[in-house]
């Protein structure tokens, strides 16, 4: 919906539901005196202008396109919420409800994902963008409307089963929440339902459908050539499989457009139509995120408040959504489906049946009793043989459910899985998995890396009777393999995809604290590392920590940080594994006791072994690059910070192989890449430093960039390498209780030692100077003033009269100015 400009500052001193996410009709706040509605109201409006608040202008500060995906409802139901930048449950009483889904519950987009699950299993797309360009809030008290005012007195002081309808009104009318602090401007949001199973059987992955819809709406944007060529596979899911013969189409899309003109990303003139709808947003704002406080903080009756509380509280309760549990454990194990549940290909389903019970057989006394089963499906008839082999008892799967689950297609449900018990002789001659030593390596938490020593037993890998653990993998043509005896829950992924994630890092600080985000859990939990707050504690001495801080000696920087990964395998080891000979030696020979005498040897296992062990892994690749350029000398040049990290993100999908290798540059892409590597500065306007982790050696190049790419990928199924893992300190590995907290104490020691305290941001002594930008960046070459405080002089002939004649002389640029 499009807002008038008066209707949508008076809209702002409305409540929004938390529960559809849609604004009420009714204000709450005076709109007649001199507050935050007033002081918004458009100028022939039916009062005076009266500029209360500073508001923030984005100047053209876009949001790159953002996709997510969302394998079930309710994580697209949480979508609904994402506008919202605060908590707005707090007071609310609503923390016992673990996961369920609360605000958001009933909104547009809950009801099309509800309405989609319904006809099948569906995974959700997103894809949006958006622009700000304004910011305000409301004061903290601020006057009342005189329609809400006699809504509360007419309401009942106590909240009852009784009152609860007067209350309930109240929330009709008004909602749950008040809007107190928004960002204005314009958003385009997409969201497309997919036929989960039915992607897999066609071939399609996941993250190829929504890279491919992220194509066709940056076309449709005008971000991506109007003429560019789709690829085989998006053709196919964009084009040729819009009609299937289901229930309904294979994609199903959802659009929304907020603020500005009317508009629809359309492919004729798409980089116009897109143009004049963000130009109209400036003078047609709306809301596209927001702070939300509970309506009962507006209401000074102790009493009162409470109870509005309370039914406010009981009606989010009442419309929650609990959230489903995922049942794909029941079938991850499963050769022939995937983590979906979804089979990998038709027809290949094994039907078991158990005969639970029997009637009318004639006695056997000296085998067997003879019995055979019928089985008819999808008109086809089957008939076991006498003596087949029978299992008595309820099976956990019939087969019958999944039969079900995707019209006539017959789907795997056994009992096997991708691993079982070895005999002594496949034992001898499978090789191990993949990447089985990367786990249980020690690792230092400091500077991000594995130490190469081995804390956990990995070689050993049969059991006491001679067999072992054999799993198939089917990246190596099912070849089966072995897992060393400390390693459990090994299964192959499919986790790869061109979806290139890129984000912009404005500090050394937040980029080294970005790095660390490869660790899935809290590695500092019970390690004393509360109290230094927001100091960098994990990778303060890490390679990207290093890289920053030597760009940062130079220049201001900005960093902007490009990624793809590929999973292939994932593992974790057992709770109390085998330690390696060589650690329980070193463990031998520490002291007990942990002081500054005993620090030195101390520190001696933590340089072997680290500070951490590695416990649980995911097993791929990753392309990471980290370019940083320099923040000042691009605001003068005219970029903007977006723009770079755009025109990046371009340069690297063609040197991967995603787009073209001839798609041609903007004027802007190409000024910021090519014409101004060497500025005549003291280095480059950009600096790279790129990691390539997992497979053969490879460097994105734009020579054969597909090929080189498809390569490297391929590699990875035999090589991989970490890409993210959960680790727990090393003392968690050592019986003895005195020396485990001995050890405790040094890794917490060397952490602290080796943590970088928070910066502050001088940003707040520059941001109200015309010339200089929120990042204290001249706008303008040239206009700089300089002042000269003489502190102290000599020499200076005295006058009694007035006061002591000086000047001062000052040389700049070679010439010479006289005051």
């Amino acid at each position: 919906m499009v807002w008038d400009a008066e209707l949508l500052i008076t809209e702002i001193a409305a409540v929004t539901n938390i529960l559809n996410g849609t604004r009420q009709a009714g204000a709450f706040l005076e709109p007649e005196q001199s507050d935050i509605v007033t002081a918004f109201r458009s100028s022939h409006g039916p009062s005076q202008m009266h500029w209360s608040l500073l508001i923030t202008l984005y100047q053209h500060n876009f949001d790159p396109l953002s996709s997510k995906l969302s394998l079930s409802p309710g994580n697209a139901d949480r979508i609904s919420t994402s506008q919202i930048n605060n908590n707005w449950g707090v007071g609310l009483s609503l923390d016992d409800f673990g996961k369920a889904i609360l605000g958001g519950s009933h909104s547009d987009i809950a009801n099309f994902a509800q309405s989609q699950q319904k006809m099948d299993k569906m995974t959700f797309a997103l894809h949006e963008i958006s622009c700000p360009y304004y910011s305000y809030r409301v004061v903290n008290q601020p006057e009342l409307s005189e329609e809400f005012k006699k809504h509360l007195l007419q309401l009942p002081t106590h909240y009852s089963e009784k009152t609860k309808p007067q209350y309930r009104r109240i929330i009709d009318t008004y909602g749950t929440h008040y809007i107190r602090h928004v960002r204005l401007g314009g958003r385009v949001r997409q969201v497309t339902a997919f036929q989960t199973c039915l992607a897999t059987l066609m071939g399609f992955l996941e993250m190829d459908i929504k890279n491919c819809l992220n194509i066709e709406l940056k076309i449709a944007l005008g971000f991506l050539p109007a003429n560019i060529s789709y690829s085989n596979k998006c053709s196919n899911i964009l084009k040729d499989n819009m009609n299937t013969g289901f229930s309904q189409d294979f994609l199903t899309q959802k659009l929304e457009v907020l603020g500005g003109e009317s508009y629809n990303p359309s492919l004729a003139f798409p980089a116009d139509r897109y143009a004049s709808w963000m130009n109209s947003l400036r003078e047609n704002p709306e809301i596209i995120s927001y702070d939300i406080f509970p309506l009962h903080h507006l209401v000074a009756d102790s009493e009162l408040s409470a109870s509005l509380k309370k039914a406010v509280s009981d009606y989010v309760e009442e419309n929650m959504l609990p959230l489903k549990q995922n049942p794909s454990h029941k079938c991850n194990h499963l050769s022939n489906l995937d983590h979906n549940c979804c089979p990998l290909r038709a027809r290949r389903g094994t039907l078991t049946v158990v005969v639970q019970r029997a009637k009318g057989l004639s006695g056997d006394f000296f085998s067997q009793t003879d019995a055979y089963v019928k089985v008819w499906y999808n008109n086809k008839y089957e008939e076991t043989y006498m003596h087949s082999e029978a299992v008595m008892g309820l099976h956990k799967c019939t087969g019958l459910y999944l039969l079900l689950c995707i019209s006539t297609i017959l789907t795997l449900c056994h009992q096997s899985s991708a691993c079982h018990l070895g005999t002594q002789t496949e034992c001898e001659k499978a090789p191990f998995v993949p990447g089985y030593n990367l786990a249980g390596e020690g690792f230092d938490v400091v500077s991000l890396r594995r130490k190469g020593a081995y804390l956990i037993n990995v070689e050993s890998h049969k059991y006491d009777n001679n067999t072992c653990t054999v799993c198939e993998n089917r990246f190596q043509q099912g070849q089966m393999q072995k897992l060393p005896l400390a390693i459990v829950d090994w299964r192959p992924l499919s986790h790869c995809s061109k979806q290139l994630s890129s984000a912009l890092y404005y500090s050394t600080y937040s980029l080294i604290k970005s790095s660390t985000s490869q660790i899935n859990n809290n590695w500092g939990v019970g390690l004393s590392l509360d109290d230094f707050g927001k100091a960098i504690l994990g990778g303060s001495h890490s390679d990207i920590a290093n890289f920053a801080r030597s760009q940062q000696i130079m220049d201001k920087m900005t960093f902007a940080l490009h990624e793809i990964s590929c999973t292939y395998y994932s593992y974790r080891v057992v709770n109390q594994p085998e330690l390696s000979e060589e650690f329980k030696k070193h463990l031998l020979q520490l002291p007990t006791h942990y002081s500054e005498k005993t620090k030195p040897q101390y520190q001696r296992i933590i340089d072997t072994y680290g500070t951490h062990y590695i416990r649980h892994v995911y097993l791929g690749g990753r392309v990471r690059q980290v370019t940083a350029f320099r923040t000042c000398l691009a605001t003068l040049m005219g970029f903007l910070e977006m723009d770079i990290k755009n025109c990046l993100n371009i340069e690297l999908k063609i040197a991967l192989g995603f787009l073209p290798a001839n798609i041609s540059y903007s004027n802007k892409c190409s000024n910021i890449l090519k014409d101004n590597m060497n500025t005549g500065f003291y280095q480059g306007f950009l600096t790279q430093k790129f990691e390539v982790l997992g497979g053969e050696s490879y460097i994105p190049s734009l020579a054969f960039p597909a090929d080189r790419y498809a390569s490297w990928m391929n590699s990875l199924r035999e090589n991989p390498e970490i890409i993210s893992y959960d680790i727990f300190p090393l003392h968690h590995l050592v019986a003895d209780s005195e020396l485990s907290a001995s050890l405790k104490n040094a890794v917490s020691d060397y952490i602290k030692e080796n943590m970088l305290p928070l910066e502050k941001n001088p940003s707040h002594k520059c941001n109200l100077t015309p010339n200089l930008d929120h990042n204290c960046c001249p706008l303008r070459a040239h206009r700089g003033t300089m002042r000269v405080v003489v502190q102290r002089a000599n020499g200076l002939k005295a006058d009694p009269f007035s006061k002591s004649d000086a000047y001062v002389k000052v040389w700049e640029n070679n010439g010479d100015k006289l005051s």
